[in-house]
């Protein structure tokens, strides 16, 4: 009973009501729901890579309700589906960057998935490398002091907001690199106005963080730092996150007098990625325990302690103020990813644009030798001039002749494509008709005798 008591009082917090939490509870099961449809594509050989959100949902999307979308800037770390999410990014956008798609706001189809970018959002597009946004975080938010300083930056549109805050996240395992340091220290010298969000599951991929990290935790190792605000909250209970982060957000943008490093101590039910297998290292009791703390099913107990029917899991009808929902959240993103696969088919020719220059794809269409990597979406990869790999379905033994004998021809008709009559042998191969390269090649063919020997 006394639990129960304590979880009413917290959601009479100020501005949580009912809608907001039913928002709260949404935005998590969505973020939940992609990751698990990306899983689901993965398998599939679908896409060509996944990492999850799971267990991160709560304290990102406290986040993302305290931080504004095209006004504060963000470097946010891979597992950050749910703030993205809530800072309006949508399923199919996320879709689209696992898909490759030349419409993905994130990079274009350049990026792997969940390298979050979005323009619009001041979501900057970060490196895969660990830790690297932590330095770049510093530059942004040490770049806006200094245009607020400066009058001809001003003048030059660069803009600023007078009481903005640079975001930058990342797991426990990435403060064990060089960056973070550096960048805190910079930070906390500059009095600069950053939020670190660290989010703590206790693994960097598959190391403990009593390996990792000295004491076993970064709490003694940054909470005494001078101008820097420390904070450590149960990054699996939304209402904490969102009271902590309201309060701390609150002070960056008013005071202005150093960063803020909130560590958020989440759980990570998924493997580090598929490709990965969290069972030959993390015990099964220790799993078991994580399970008890997952930030949707705890949400939900607290939802109908309070009284707000939202049904069972994936079991029953869900209510029509939470649309995206269990099966409903199913059925939305099979949709999505319908749309997105459309789009990806019909802009195949702009992501060829963007990954090739015309003297390359000529040099693919002449013969000269190309080294090249995997575009996603596309049937082949050129290795060199003499030969090519299919793709677009799996090779089995069914299939392998076919596979190789067009794999072969193709190879042979690059090799001289005018006198081979390309037209004629793409119309035969109707498996490579729904691509676009090739159209953009033979729009450069008249060049190709031109440009053939200055390549």
């Amino acid at each position: 009973m006394k639990n129960k008591a304590r979880a009413r009082t917290e959601v009479k917090e100020p501005g949580l009501d009912r809608q907001t939490l039913l928002a709260i509870y949404r935005n998590m099961i969505l973020s939940r729901r992609i990751d698990d449809k990306q899983i689901q594509l993965k398998r599939q050989n679908k896409i060509f890579f996944q990492i999850a959100g799971a267990g991160h949902e709560a304290v990102l999307t406290a986040a993302g309700m305290v931080l504004k979308p095209g006004h504060d800037w963000f470097y946010a770390y891979y597992r950050d589906m749910a703030l993205m999410l809530q800072l309006g990014m949508t399923p199919l956008e996320i879709l689209l960057e696992a898909l490759g798609a030349a419409d993905d706001p994130n990079s274009g189809g350049r990026q792997m998935p969940s390298h979050w970018g979005h323009p619009r959002l001041n979501i900057v597009s970060k490196s895969s490398c660990t830790g690297t946004q932590y330095l770049q975080s510093v530059g942004c938010s040490q770049a806006g002091r200094y245009i607020s300083i400066v009058k001809e930056c001003q003048e030059r549109g660069l803009r600023f907001q007078e009481d903005e805050v640079t975001y930058v996240s990342g797991g426990e395992g990435s403060t064990s690199e060089g960056e973070f340091w550096e960048a805190l220290n910079t930070a906390c010298n500059l009095k600069l106005p950053m939020l670190f969000l660290i989010e703590d599951n206790k693994y960097a991929i598959s190391v403990p963080v009593e390996v990792q990290t000295a004491g076993g935790t970064i709490k003694g190792l940054v909470q005494n730092w001078p101008n820097l605000r420390y904070e450590e909250i149960d990054g699996c209970d939304p209402l904490e996150s969102h009271r902590v982060l309201s309060d701390v957000v609150g002070d960056l943008r008013r005071r202005r007098e150093g960063p803020a490093l909130v560590q958020a101590h989440c759980i990570r039910p998924y493997s580090h990625s598929l490709s990965d297998d969290e069972r030959l290292y993390k015990p099964e009791r220790e799993r078991q325990e994580e399970a008890k703390r997952d930030p949707i099913v705890r949400h939900e107990k607290l939802l109908l302690e309070e009284k707000i029917d939202v049904g069972v899991v994936s079991e029953s009808p869900w209510p029509s103020d939470i649309p995206v929902v269990g099966s409903c959240a199913v059925k939305q993103q099979n949709a999505v990813y319908r749309r997105a696969k459309v789009a990806l088919s019909i802009n195949n020719y702009n992501q060829i644009d963007s990954y090739f220059s015309d003297r390359q794809l000529i040099a693919m269409a002449s013969g000269t030798p190309v080294v090249c990597r995997h575009v996603p979406g596309l049937d082949v990869e050129f290795r060199d001039g003499n030969e090519c790999a299919m793709f677009g379905g799996e090779c089995t033994d069914d299939n392998r002749d076919e596979l190789d004998d067009m794999a072969y021809q193709v190879g042979k008709l690059l090799r001289n494509p005018v006198q081979a009559k390309l037209v004629g042998l793409l119309g035969r191969m109707r498996v490579m008709q729904e691509h676009s390269w090739q159209r953009r090649i033979l729009d450069l063919l008249p060049a190709v005798e031109s440009w053939r020997y200055q390549l």
